[in-house]
């Protein structure tokens, strides 16, 4: 073979070499192309599954019995089903006979409305507000009330219970809830006054008068006896006070009661009938009478 001849075929075995190589490369790019696609695919119908599957899931799971209350959830108590918390002033079984006619539709905890529940018990003179917090497995409320605070009791006679009781925002408390398992102090006020025709600024003004006479005294309040409403008196733990008619003016005669005023009452408390502080500027210490 000639020299010329033999260079052809080298450069024919050369170039068939390389387009080989080539051909070899598309091929395998061609099958990581298809790899690549069908991974893809695979990714899709992975998601398309996994999201079937989850609202399979929530289907399933919101149609559990868990998520439904008992029918029987304002009938009996305590039952599974209800928690009572915050009451002091309300018994539970005065919660639930309040809400014995209240209708709760069929439908899972997280689409009830708890509204009525709500306006029923907030109509209780005691309560402030309801709080309502909903739990599942097995589904149950947990009513939490917030009550309004006791400030001052009725009472026609020092040794008899309360007749009625105003709250800090002047609503009265009846006899319905008497008397009051409440672990806070109140005001005694003696009285035979039409009380529930008393407004707010009434309230305040006597609530008044019976934090400062204690400030000023030093000792605490046993009552205010406001029966004779021209002739009032307060009852201190060691010391009587009379104050006259009660009005805006009862504050400012109350602060004469000095320290000095109150060590010379104790020094002799056993022959002290009261203090007398019906006067604007001047005070008087008035001595029992001897037989």
């Amino acid at each position: 073979m000639k020299k010329g001849d033999t260079k052809h075929s080298e450069n024919i075995s050369i170039s068939l070499s390389g387009h080989q190589r080539k051909l070899k490369y598309l091929r395998l790019k061609r099958r990581l192309r298809k790899w690549q696609i069908a991974l893809a695919r695979s990714r899709v119908l992975v998601r398309i599954l996994g999201i079937l599957l989850l609202v399979w899931i929530i289907i399933k799971l919101s149609g559990l019995q868990a998520w439904y209350l008992s029918e029987d959830i304002f009938k009996t108590y305590p039952n599974n089903s209800l928690q009572i918390e915050g009451n002091q002033i309300i018994s539970k079984e005065q919660v639930v006979k309040a809400l014995k006619y209240v209708y709760l539709p069929k439908k899972p905890l997280y689409l009830l409305d708890t509204t009525p529940i709500k306006e029923e018990l907030e109509a209780l003179s005691p309560v402030k507000k309801i709080f309502i917090r909903r739990y599942w497995a097995p589904a149950r409320l947990k009513i939490v009330i917030d009550e309004k605070i006791p400030v001052i009791g009725i009472k026609p006679k020092p040794n008899v219970d309360y007749i009625a009781v105003f709250t800090n925002d002047a609503s009265i408390i009846g006899k319905k809830y008497l008397p009051l398992n409440y672990q806070g102090r109140i005001l005694t006020l003696l009285t035979y006054a039409d009380y529930k025709k008393w407004t707010s600024k009434h309230i305040r003004l006597i609530y008044t008068i019976a934090r400062s006479l204690e400030l000023y005294s030093n000792q605490p309040l046993l009552y205010i006896d406001t029966r004779d409403y021209d002739d009032c008196y307060a009852q201190l733990k060691h010391i009587k006070l009379r104050l006259g008619p009660i009005d805006s003016k009862t504050i400012k005669k109350i602060e004469q009661l000095t320290p000095e005023v109150i060590e010379q009452a104790m020094e002799i408390k056993n022959e002290v009938e009261y203090v007398d502080l019906r006067w604007d500027d001047s005070l008087a210490i008035k001595i029992k009478e001897k037989k």
